[in-house]
């Protein structure tokens, strides 16, 4: 069954998109049923790149999305192009095409863009991060 995603329901520019996935569909097994998107939480490798691969192409997108490793920081980083890995809790674009990608279990994903869709972002807020004041932080930057 394919990953299956919603569209987030945001008021933004139509040149921005945001949707998120949902546990339904992809390839891992057992505990981490089914479409788990994170190298880090003991899914074998295997699994989560071809679940990342699909949903690349479900979502038809030329660029590999950029996938953060999250370490629950106040770390920002400006990414220009597909990066798998980057280590920060939160990634700003200002690349067309290029899809930011934030990964959440307990934590809080929040989605920023600027008015005109010209700078596209996302934060993971764990209680570390918005202790260290992760959110004032991005949005200073």
């Amino acid at each position: 069954m394919p990953i299956q995603i919603k569209k987030v329901n945001w008021e933004c520019p139509d040149n921005i998109k945001a949707i998120h996935t949902t546990r339904i569909g992809g390839f891992s097994k057992g505990h981490f049923k089914h479409s788990n998107l994170s190298f880090d939480v003991g899914d074998g490798q295997a699994n989560v790149k071809k679940n990342r691969k699909e949903l690349k192409e479900l979502l038809n997108l030329e660029l590999e999305p950029c996938w953060m490793k999250q370490i629950h920081s106040s770390y920002i980083k400006k990414v220009a192009n597909s990066v798998d890995g980057i280590v920060c809790d939160a990634s700003y674009t200002q690349t067309k095409g290029l899809a930011c990608a934030v990964l959440s279990a307990d934590c809080l994903p929040i989605l920023v863009c600027d008015k005109l869709g010209s700078k596209v972002g996302v934060i993971h807020v764990g209680w570390r991060g918005l202790n260290n004041g992760i959110i004032k932080k991005f949005i200073n930057r």
